[in-house]
């Protein structure tokens, strides 16, 4: 969604007066660990602060930390010294063309905020421009430009969310030293003067004018009090990002709140003002460089944190997402099946079945990993790991894997592990493409978020996917051998029947669901008409077979033709980007879609009319 017109001005209106804070002498770079385990809600669910660092760098600078600095010491360097943090870079152009556009002399990879600056204020016509325009009219120039603004602005209200809490540099007038000279001189401490205040600057205009050079010192450090209290309440009242302050408010469920949130919207309690102190403390251990005053604070703001969030946090889930997200199991996963794909087929009928155990235990080793994953992620998110586009494409490369390695084991058919292990490889690497954005681990849409119906309808035609792929790449394999195996023929067939079973029995399922959810059991919509689809084609081509009508080469065409039928329902039908399943659309998804199934086309065609004339030819010379 794109900022209106006014976000982008006061975007622009933030960058021009990010430093306003002195800076800090640190000592020493502060123990990170309880810091990024913090909870925050962001994206609709609570997540450890350190993965909201990692989302946060990724969509601005496409890092996930920037060198050896990691992502939660960026975050605490941005919350806690802005002014510091202003000349960090961190944002990537998206265009080689801004650099011409926002007038940047040096060619580099990222650059800092206060870098931009000058080039963000003299594009913000265009960029006032660019949000009133539909998306499909943005060149790549355009898209680039209207996205570093947003991003300039989601950075600015990362930089302002503690901005009350941080200390100011200003010279208190001579009437209030007494009452506050001892106190910390940061927002929180003077905001009880800004009406004061705002009441003796009027008086003082309406005496000697608006022109400063009239004013005696003390009169100008009132006027500039002034401004700057109210100069960063209205910076912060935009700041809702840092939602790290649960409390019980309206419905007397847990709610959580960024600390200006409390200060500006009146939701404030006895509780929530002391995280605040308590955040202020952190602030005030980071910037002085204590490494045991840091640790002091942070453990009592993570206490308090979790004694007020009572059940809406779980420490053992949030340490559980950032293991996760710090194994990186995906590449883990890609590993073990590429090199267990490799293994099998250099083996095969080359070695000895005792030796087949080397590439069965490396398979099964990401099938491990793989589930294991499935399984964190469904204890983080609290539901089965199918709810998106991307998680589907996990899940359908587990069950290729699992029921490959399965085969290999029950029924010793090594081309059934090669299959499964070379499509749940090539499924994980094309996984990204469904969540460019990066992995993270996002809510539901409304539609989705039902588990009993995620764990029925959605589990078994995803599975049914996975059945369908491992039978095409079968398919693929008995087109290539020079004779097809009565054992290879039978398991093949065996999967689509298995197939066909599973998308039947989906389909119906996701018809009752579609009747409880909208009252309806069928309204031809084309996820639906995509699954109808598959369990049409496995129907037809069942029926070719039991008439006689498809010799086995042609049931193996037919066969292997089920991965572009698949791809077609699965992501095609997302590229519509219509009807109540449209939830998963994924932009620059068609040119990759047409290239696959123009070559498996050209591919099937090309293997069938080798295996046709090899038939005949056989055929031909027989006695």
């Amino acid at each position: 969604m794109r900022p209106p017109v006014k976000t982008i001005f006061l975007s622009l209106f933030l960058l021009l007066n990010v430093f306003i804070f002195s800076a800090p002498v640190l000592a020493q770079k502060p123990d990170m660990q309880s810091f990024k385990t913090l909870p925050i809600l962001h994206e609709g669910r609570i997540k450890p602060l350190g993965s909201f660092a990692q989302i946060l760098l990724k969509k601005i600078s496409g890092q996930t930390q920037l060198g050896e600095v990691s992502a939660e010491e960026w975050l605490a360097l941005s919350l806690f010294d802005p002014a510091a943090a202003a000349h960090v870079e961190i944002f990537a152009l998206g265009h080689k063309s801004l650099q011409k556009t926002l007038n940047l002399s040096a060619n580099k990879k990222l650059y800092s905020l206060a870098e931009l600056n000058p080039g963000l204020s003299a594009t913000l016509s265009q960029a006032q421009e660019l949000v009133k325009r539909a998306d499909e009219d943005f060149s790549a120039p355009q898209t680039a430009l209207l996205t570093l603004h947003e991003h300039a602005l989601l950075y600015t209200e990362i930089l302002r969310s503690l901005s009350a809490v941080l200390p100011l540099n200003l010279t208190l007038p001579d009437q209030y030293k007494k009452t506050h000279g001892g106190a910390a001189l940061n927002y929180l401490a003077l905001s009880g003067l800004t009406g004061k205040l705002d009441q003796e600057l009027k008086t003082i205009i309406k005496k000697k004018g608006a022109d400063p050079k009239n004013y005696s010192q003390n009169q100008i450090e009132t006027a500039e009090m002034s401004f700057r209290l109210n100069q960063i309440r209205q910076a912060g009242s935009g700041s809702k990002i840092l939602r790290v302050i649960p409390g019980v408010w309206n419905s007397g469920a847990i709610e959580w709140f960024s600390p200006w949130d409390l200060m500006l919207q009146g939701a404030g309690s006895p509780a929530g003002a002391q995280l605040i102190e308590n955040w202020s403390a952190l602030a005030q251990a980071y910037r002085a460089g204590n490494p045991e005053q840091w640790a002091a604070a942070l453990s009592t703001l993570s206490n308090n944190t979790f004694a007020q969030a009572q059940s809406s946090a779980s420490k053992a889930r949030l340490n559980s997402e950032l293991l996760y997200r710090g194994l990186k199991p995906y590449l883990w996963m890609i590993g073990f099946y590429s090199a267990g794909l490799l293994a099998a087929i250099f083996l095969y009928k080359r070695a000895t079945p005792s030796a087949f155990l080397i590439p069965l235990w490396i398979g099964s080793a990401g099938l491990v990993l793989h589930g294991s994953s499935m399984l964190a992620r469904i204890y983080i998110l609290g539901r089965p790991p199918v709810g998106t586009l991307y998680e589907s494409v996990l899940f359908v490369s587990l069950i290729c894997a699992a029921i490959g390695i399965g085969m290999r084991v029950r029924r010793k058919n090594t081309l059934a592990l090669i299959a499964g292990l070379a499509a749940a490889a090539v499924l994980l690497l094309i996984a990204p493409i469904a969540l460019p954005s990066g992995d993270n681990l996002e809510v539901l849409v409304a539609v989705l978020n039902t588990n009993f119906w995620l764990t029925t309808h959605v589990l078994c035609i995803t599975a049914g996917y996975g059945l369908c792929i491992l039978t095409a790449c079968l398919a693929h394999i008995a087109l290539i051998m020079k004779e097809l195996s009565h054992k290879l023929y039978k398991n093949i067939y065996h999967l689509s029947l298995s197939a066909l079973l599973f998308m039947a029995v989906g389909t119906v399922l996701g018809g009752i669901w579609a009747d409880q959810s909208w009252g309806r059991f069928w309204g031809w919509d084309p996820k639906e008409n995509g699954a109808l689809l598959i369990c049409l084609w496995l129907i037809w081509v069942q029926h070719g077979r039991l008439s006689g009508k498809l010799n086995p080469a042609a049931f193996m065409a037919m066969l292997a033709a089920l991965n572009i039928i698949v791809a077609l329902s699965w992501f095609g039908v997302n590229l519509l980007n219509v009807g109540l399943h449209s939830y998963g659309f994924t932009a620059g998804m068609a040119t990759g879609l047409s290239i696959f199934c123009a070559v498996q086309t050209a591919l099937i065609a090309g293997l069938w009319s080798l295996k046709y004339r090899r038939e005949k030819e056989r055929h031909r010379h027989a006695p």
